[in-house]
């Protein structure tokens, strides 16, 4: 046996102290890349934007933010939140609205009702903003009028009035109801005649409601409009599939 101080012993106690050097520098070493790797991922960051959809929200809430009463900004902050299904985010951005609330975020407020599966709440929603969009319309050409200035129908913002309808058409399709997605469709086409997805709808409805030959007239329109229209396209293949019986 190796004597305390000997030349064996100290070498062996040289050995031990390596070896718990090289342990703890190891570890340190595991560590330090571990905390490089969480920083780099954003571990520590929970709240930092990751996808695409969460960049959009968080550059939309700062708009808001900067600008709360610009309601174009909201409305879009709002439709994000709906399409990852942030219900109650959205609800609670509709919420922050003081006053009389702006015909479009009444139609944010139906489509919420929408996603959250109350249809009948969501139709009549719609409604008011519809009705609350042709008033506010209706009495900004009086002020133009009595100032003597002629407002073109075609320079109105059609955006709320023919998403009310829309969504009211689509409200009633679901319900197959398709006399009443028709009427709501068709509304929508005159509002905006050059829109496919009216027409499309429109179109969809009429041969819900075995009227092939409207349904051809729309779908035929809206694939002029759009060669693309992968609804119109596969109408136009029910009908002549069904005229081929």
């Amino acid at each position: 046996m190796a004597n305390a101080g000997s030349p064996r012993a100290d070498a062996s106690r040289f050995d031990i102290d390596r070896v718990l050097l090289f342990s703890i520098f190891g570890v340190l070493i595991l560590t330090l890349s571990l905390g490089v790797y969480l920083l780099w991922t954003g571990f520590f960051s929970p709240a930092v934007p990751r996808t695409a959809e969460e960049r959009v929200i968080a550059n939309l809430q700062s708009v808001v933010a900067g600008s709360p009463k610009i309601t174009s900004s909201r409305v879009d902050l709002i439709e994000a939140y709906l399409s990852v299904g942030e219900l109650d985010k959205a609800q609670a951005t509709i919420d922050a609205v003081s006053g009389t609330r702006p015909a479009a975020i009444v139609l944010e407020q139906a489509r919420l009702e929408h996603a959250r599966g109350d249809d009948a709440k969501a139709d009549l929603t719609a409604k008011q903003a519809f009705d609350a969009e042709v008033a506010r319309q209706v009495a900004e050409a009086k002020k133009y009028a009595e100032k003597g200035i002629s407002m073109s129908p075609e320079l109105q913002d059609r955006t709320v009035v023919l998403g009310a309808v829309m969504l009211r058409g689509s409200i009633a399709a679901a319900k197959k109801d398709y006399a009443g997605a028709f009427a709501m469709y068709d509304k929508a086409v005159k509002i905006a005649p050059t829109d496919s997805g009216a027409l499309t709808s429109r179109g969809m409805a009429a041969l819900e409601s075995d009227k092939a030959a409207q349904a051809k007239a729309d779908f035929d329109k809206a694939l002029s409009l759009d060669p693309q229209n992968a609804v119109a396209v596969n109408g136009l293949a029910r009908i002549a599939k069904a005229g081929a019986k």
